[in-house]
């Protein structure tokens, strides 16, 4: 690259310009604006920054300048400069991101929420799963048949076990439990098949059978962990840095599966064999409290037996909270 230097008289001083360019191939650089050198007074000195030695200009003698006196600064103004528009900010999601539930040490008019999941479909009968029969002896599966855990009805009271019902945009309440889960593997089965723990607990994944498991689980499609557990009695914890939905699932016997909802707040409960919730000491004020449960429809099922299922059920309803009263909120599941 060539550098063409130009000399400029501007109020008794000299000014260097460095005038140089690169192209690139294929791409076009903008000419600079032609510039008419300014010739300088040969009677003054002209000083020559020492910061651009690349550029030396011959001068005659130098001519004795008295010094310089310092003039009397003159107060301005400062010139306003506007400020930088303000960031937008995105309301934090009730359940997701970080730092959007804040505990307070006591609620003040707690009230209550209680309530049921019921089946309003018709008979309940599952098909059991079938797959190629492995650890008959601890597993039970010697004919290649397991019953499908997904759907547990009560028949006296059309209850739906096994339902996470949550308050979808609590911001504020009770302080959280931090209180330590655990999934244990018994019969080749995952207990307990539904629950919720608290983000930054820990999971304790637990092998009470004497055959080899491993625990596969994934969070929102991401794979958290991939643990082999081959000896009984073998005890690993696992930290919960994540919320969110974990689904469990066991590779060596396909038909295993469980769900762990991962949440940062107090207000939520699986319901029991009768269907049956309840969320106490919950701050007044008007929610969206929702119903989830895993689904049961299969859509299809691998070369190995693992059933695919159809998406979750989820249902939404709205709920006021009054100052020490109890409200309550039903949930019918079908189809």
């Amino acid at each position: 690259m060539k550098t063409r230097v130009t000399v400029f008289a501007v109020g008794g001083a000299a000014l260097l310009f460095a005038l140089g360019g690169c192209k690139r191939r294929g791409e076009e650089s903008a000419k600079p604006p032609a510039m008419k050198p300014v010739v300088i007074n040969p009677a003054v000195a002209v000083p020559v920054p020492a910061a651009a030695p690349a550029a030396r200009v011959e001068a005659p003698a130098a001519v004795p300048v008295a010094p310089p006196t310092t003039p009397t600064p003159t107060p301005t103004t400062p010139t306003a400069v506007p400020a930088a528009p303000a960031t937008p900010t995105t309301p934090t999601a009730a359940v997701g991101g970080d730092g959007e539930y804040e505990e307070i040490a006591k609620v003040e008019g707690g009230g209550t929420i209680v309530g049921a999941v019921k089946w309003t479909g018709g008979a309940v009968k599952l098909p059991p799963l079938k797959f190629k029969p492995k650890d008959e002896k601890v597993c039970g599966s010697a004919n290649g048949e397991r019953p499908s855990e997904r759907l547990y009805v009560d028949g006296a009271t059309k209850g739906v076990k096994n339902t996470i019902v949550s308050l979808a945009d609590i911001r504020k309440g009770r302080p959280v439990e931090k209180k330590d889960a655990v999934l244990d593997q018994k019969g080749c089965t995952y207990d307990p098949h539904v629950q919720v723990a608290t983000k930054g607990t820990q999971l304790e994944v637990v092998n009470s059978d004497s055959v080899n498991h491993n625990v596969h689980p994934s969070l929102e499609g991401t794979e958290l962990f991939n643990l082999a557990q081959a000896l009984k009695g073998q005890r690993d914890p696992q930290r919960l840095r994540k919320k969110g939905l974990m689904e469990v699932k066991c590779d060596i016997h396909v038909w295993m599966s469980a769900f762990i909802l991962v949440v940062d707040h107090p207000y939520h409960h699986v319901t029991n064999d009768k269907g049956e919730f309840k969320l106490t000491d919950v701050p007044p004020g008007e929610y969206t409290i929702r119903a989830w449960h895993e689904g049961w429809n299969v859509e299809r099922t691998e070369s190995d037996g693992r059933a695919i299922y159809a998406a979750p059920k989820i249902v939404e309803k709205k709920v006021k909270v009054e100052a020490g009263k109890e409200a309550r909120v039903d949930f019918d599941l079908a189809g």
